[in-house]
């Protein structure tokens, strides 16, 4: 079993609300553990910070597949209202908020 499978599936046994990613050659999986919510986006740096739509499994977890080209700043959008989850590497920007920052 890879590394990112077993984190995700930690990630789903436990019931934690948590944001992990899988990376494979050429796209990057943004999950988001958010049982309640019921909508998800991730607004990233790459696309004008234009809304990008997660889909939910049925457990609850959210999953965006973005091309893995160039460094990303994200955050999501959860019912509406932006969460920063926990994350290698934050940034602040321009507003004084603070956005993660994924590096292929």
């Amino acid at each position: 079993m890879n590394h990112q499978v077993f984190i995700a599936l930690i990630f789903i046994a436990g019931g934690c609300s948590g944001h992990y990613r899988t990376i494979d050659n050429t796209h990057v999986d943004f999950y988001l553990r958010s049982p309640a919510a019921k909508s998800v986006s991730i607004v990233v740096s790459g696309d004008g910070f234009q809304k990008i739509p997660a889909s939910r499994d049925r457990l609850g977890t959210w999953r965006v597949t973005l091309n893995r080209e160039a460094e990303i700043r994200y955050f999501f959008l959860v019912d509406g209202e932006v969460h920063v989850p926990e994350c290698d590497l934050r940034e602040r920007d321009d507003f004084g908020a603070e956005n993660c920052v994924f590096s292929p």
